[in-house]
């Protein structure tokens, strides 16, 4: 539920939030921008997933202040690979 997600990050903000646009109670979209506009929210790495795979709804995902998009389905190496660069631990060279 996005809102109960949205309270858990104010309240607690993690690390990395891992969310999808579809949800109920509060979207992701909706979801992302109120966390953007809290400076408890404001910096927390977001990656969003979802089977929207549309140019457009991943443009809006990264305008509303996501830090990265994953289309539905996508492989378990490629969620590795992004939760590591988010969080910094993937190095280049």
């Amino acid at each position: 539920d996005g809102r109960d997600a949205l309270a858990r990050v104010l309240q607690r903000p993690p690390h990395l939030l891992v969310l999808d646009l579809m949800m109920p109670g509060l979207d992701g979209l909706e979801l992302l921008k109120l966390l953007r506009l809290d400076p408890r929210g404001a910096s927390v790495p977001v990656l969003v997933v979802s089977a929207r795979s549309s140019h457009h709804h991943q443009l809006e995902s990264l305008q509303r202040g996501a830090s990265a998009y994953l289309c539905k389905p996508f492989s378990p190496r490629e969620l590795r690979r992004q939760v590591r660069q988010l969080l910094g631990l993937e190095h280049d060279g």
